[in-house]
């Protein structure tokens, strides 16, 4: 007979796969590929490209959290505030 750790190990495991492992999964597909995303600095489209791992990793507890992993217009503006982000989000 089932003893109450293994259902809860169980229940857990799919929970896992049948609940978190799409949401993670669909946070990676949505930002593993390049963006193109207007500049609040320029006004321009340039091309970003957001890091899906962090996205895919924070969506389990919440919202996503978006980082510009690569852009076209870095090296020379690495440091901006990355505001573009938000366009990326609500996409």
């Amino acid at each position: 007979m089932i003893n109450e750790l293994q259902l809860i190990g169980a229940v857990s495991t799919l929970g896992f796969f049948y609940v978190l492992l799409p949401i993670a999964w669909s946070e990676y597909h949505r930002y593993a590929h390049r963006l193109a995303l207007s500049c609040p600095e320029t006004g321009l489209q340039t091309v970003v490209h957001i890091d899906p791992y962090l996205a895919m990793r924070t969506s389990l507890i919440g919202e996503p959290k978006l980082s510009v992993r690569d852009c076209a217009r870095w090296p020379k503006m690495k440091n901006c505030a990355q505001n573009c982000l938000g366009e990326a989000g609500s996409g």
